[in-house]
């Protein structure tokens, strides 16, 4: 799967997550204004209780002491419901926060990988464009490698028969030091024996045992 695949479906998960608390949070909220509601209601019962003009909600008379304790449960209970809507409010804001930030965070990231990848697909179409003028053709650097690889071996091949030669025929080494400074090696040409040709083998045999193996 591709980045921006991955930041696509990182960001939905958000968005969904996002949703749940929201739905959470609107909820509790409801509950919230519903419970203020109620206490309000009760604290006005009470106060109209207090002063002796409602009945009991059953409709019958009741007298004040019982309404006055009615009102006072029902004050109490709002007020204990409203601190438990509050108590759970109070983390469903935070978790609300964390999950805004988080979708700005993933948001962000999604962007920024987003312009990564158009840019590497522009460098890709560039260099395409490149390779198109210079007529390249698949495998071509493959056969270049391969050709160099045969090349290679055979160096190492002559090298080697060289190597043999020169152990097989030690004096055909010509090693001397300069006879002094700023010496001129151009002017030296070597052993005389590569300096001519010689047309018969036992020609050439003879030349070596008269020069004493320093021809």
């Amino acid at each position: 799967m591709q980045p921006s695949k991955l930041d696509e479906a990182a960001l939905a998960s958000k968005e969904s997550e996002l949703r749940k608390v929201q739905g959470l949070f609107d909820k509790l909220k409801s509950a919230q204004e519903e419970d203020k509601v109620a206490l309000e209601a009760a604290q006005r019962k009470f106060q109209a209780v207090s002063s002796g003009l409602l009945s009991a909600d059953d409709g019958t008379n009741a007298t004040l002491e019982d309404q006055l304790m009615n009102a006072k449960q029902a004050v109490a209970q709002a007020q204990t419901e409203k601190k438990q809507a509050e108590m759970q409010l109070a983390p469903c804001q935070k978790e609300l926060r964390e999950k805004e930030q988080e979708m700005k965070k993933t948001s962000s990231n999604y962007e920024g990988d987003r312009q990564k990848l158009e840019n590497m697909e522009r460098e890709l179409k560039t260099l395409e464009k490149e390779l198109s003028k210079l007529n390249y053709k698949d495998g071509h650097i493959e056969d270049l490698q391969e050709q160099k690889r045969r090349l290679s071996q055979e160096i190492r091949s002559l090298k080697y028969q060289l190597d043999n030669s020169k152990s097989r025929n030690p004096h055909l080494n010509f090693v001397y030091h300069d006879p002094e400074t700023n010496f001129n090696r151009a002017s030296v040409k070597g052993l005389v024996c590569r300096l001519v040709k010689v047309k018969q083998p036992q020609t050439a045999r003879a030349l070596e045992v008269a020069a004493g193996g320093k021809v």
